[in-house]
This record gives structure tokens, C-alpha cells and sequence, in this order.
């Protein structure tokens, strides 16, 4: 595995054993509140909006 750090690629320094990869089709989402400035939620869901 490999991690993007600063425009350039670095090698994930744990070993393949401590790394599980799992893929999953669905949306990231970061979300932002008015009356908490400087917190941010991210997150990630696999279902569409419509079926929520």
C-alpha cells in the first residue's frame, strides 16, 4: 500500500500482515456546522441518498 503525502508517494511503513485492504463502491462525505467552526465530520456510507 501506498500513501499520498505531499503530491508524492510514500510506501505505508506497516508491515502487509497489520494491513487489511477492503474496497466498497459508495460516497466520502465531509460535513461542516456554522455553530462549531473548525470541526469537520467525515465520513463514509455505501447506501444513496434516495434510499436514506
Amino acid at each position: 500500500m501506498q500513501i499520498l503525502t505531499n503530491g508524492s508517494l510514500e510506501a505505508d511503513p506497516a508491515p502487509p500482515e497489520a494491513t487489511m485492504l477492503r474496497y466498497t463502491i459508495g460516497f466520502v462525505y465531509v460535513l461542516s456546522n456554522e455553530a462549531m467552526p473548525g470541526i469537520v465530520k467525515v465520513g463514509m456510507t455505501t447506501k444513496l441518498a434516495e434510499d436514506r
